[in-house]
């Protein structure tokens, strides 16, 4: 059962994120959740067993929803997820449901060039580094959603089948790491080009 209560201030809704909601989950994941609380001023990271939650306080998630540069990067790069918010729904409050269905969803001819490059600077630097390399099949997700908007010009929730293949290779087999890192090199590369013809308009 999912908390009511973080820090005693009251949850306004919880929704699924992460690599359940895309169905490649691996033994040792994580479940994620997005959790909104009432009269709560901060961001934050709460790690329970087998469980991590993104807090947001009201206020600080309206400002995330429009890439607002006050909120640290990393709490940026996921805000995709509320591509899917509405069907990954776990709970939510019946005063703030009206609210919430208006303000979810993010102008995405606005801000994607924003999240792009919040995802290729965080990702370019995890991969250069190696570190916290597990995260990087989400450069794959993310191929994804870029190449269904160039072929639809709808930027909304779309995972090729092909790249979901590769996301369960890479976290749930951990082979062939060397064409791996190979695929990640040429989709930076991809996402860097498609961002500068993007900012060229």
């Amino acid at each position: 059962m999912l908390p009511d209560k973080f820090y005693g201030k009251k949850v306004l809704a919880i929704y699924r994120c992460g690599s359940y909601i895309h169905g490649v989950q691996s033994d040792d994941s994580d479940k994620d959740y997005v959790v909104i609380l009432k009269n709560y001023r901060d961001i934050r990271l709460e790690k329970r067993e087998n469980v991590d939650f993104i807090l947001f306080g009201l206020e600080p998630f309206r400002r995330a929803l429009r890439f607002d540069n006050r909120i640290l990067d990393y709490y940026l790069i996921w805000m995709d997820n509320t591509l899917l918010a509405l069907d990954n729904l776990e709970f939510i409050d019946e005063e703030f449901k009206e609210e919430f269905h208006r303000i979810i969803h993010i102008d995405w001819k606005k801000y994607l060039t924003v999240w792009l490059r919040i995802n290729i600077d965080y990702f370019s630097a995890c991969f250069e580094a190696l570190i916290n390399e597990k995260s990087l099949y989400n450069l794959y997700r993310i191929r994804s959603l870029i190449r269904h908007y160039q072929d639809s010009g709808k930027f909304e929730y779309h995972l090729s089948d092909g790249d979901k293949e590769f996301i369960i290779d890479y976290k749930n087999k951990h082979a062939n790491l060397e064409k791996h890192r190979a695929n990640f090199k040429e989709i930076l590369e991809f996402l860097k080009a498609f961002l500068v013809k993007e900012e060229k308009g």
